[in-house]
């Protein structure tokens, strides 16, 4: 058994933002995935396509990542 020293409101919060998040993740990816199918819908192209929407993908996250770090620093020092 852990000991729960966190407030249980900013528990329910955070989960239910991960939650959020992922379901709309996978519909995003579902939409993106669609419309490469119907852009590049040759077998030759299918794989660099799938390699650029990983990368685009990657670099999306990354950005949202080091975006929300910064807005949660500030609101630390403040």
């Amino acid at each position: 058994v852990t000991n729960f020293t966190g407030d249980p409101i900013d528990t329910l919060i955070i989960l239910s933002t991960l939650t959020i998040g992922i379901i709309v993740s996978f519909s995003w990816r579902d939409a993106v995935d669609r419309w490469m199918k119907e852009k590049y819908a040759s077998e030759e192209s299918s794989i660099p396509a799938r390699f650029i929407y990983a990368i685009v993908a990657t670099l999306v996250a990354v950005i949202i990542i080091y975006v929300v770090s910064r807005i949660k620093k500030c609101n630390k020092s403040q």
